[in-house]
């Protein structure tokens, strides 16, 4: 595994603050879904470090891939170590995949429209590869799991990072261009001097 560096927790603590102002209200999230977007987000960044050619592939397609099984593990050893330098203990009976809780108020594409321009700009700010913005992303959904666990156990947001993880290595994005920030088009309407 890839050692996590002073640069990973920097850029994962901008990457939490998005995630709290941008799915939460007064800060306060729902906690299986700011978990999912923020594993999502990890698995999105390495499914484009694999460097697919998906210009053909509608957004949302899965791709199933070596690239994802191999890979992928990495964001979840991340959390497990996080977990447990954190001193949350997960009850091994509850470690099972029908246990996550509330399902997440977003889809993954809904996930990666609404967090992938900003996390994406984090990412290059800290000057990180996409890998290196994966773990780093991978970090923040440990915290997250962490700061929900009083209302949903460490077992289920666990749980419910590991799915994330799945989907984000595996799922088609939009194209970089569509998320970029549109320009304001001209109102339709003007004001008479």
């Amino acid at each position: 595994m890839t050692q996590i560096e002073k640069k990973h927790f920097d850029a994962a603590g901008a990457m939490a603050e998005v995630f709290a102002t941008l799915l939460g209200k007064d800060r306060a999230v729902h906690p299986e879904t700011v978990i999912a977007s923020a594993a999502r987000m990890a698995g999105t960044m390495l499914f484009r470090s694999f460097g697919f050619d998906t210009s053909t592939m509608p957004p949302g397609a899965c791709v199933l891939s070596e690239e994802a099984n191999e890979r992928g593990p990495e964001l979840a050893n991340i959390v497990a170590m996080m977990l447990e330098q954190y001193g949350l203990q997960a009850d091994k009976n509850k470690l099972t995949a029908g246990n996550r809780g509330e399902p997440p108020k977003l889809t993954v594409l809904e996930t990666q429209t609404v967090l992938g321009a900003d996390l994406e700009h984090i990412r290059q700010q800290h000057q990180l590869s996409l890998d290196d913005g994966a773990r780093a992303c991978a970090l923040t959904t440990a915290w997250l799991i962490r700061e929900c666990s009083p209302q949903i156990g460490p077992e289920v947001g666990y749980n419910v990072a590991m799915y994330g993880f799945i989907e984000g290595t595996k799922t088609v994005s939009y194209s970089d261009e569509k998320r970029k920030p549109r320009k304001k088009k001209r109102a339709w309407y003007q004001f008479w001097k």
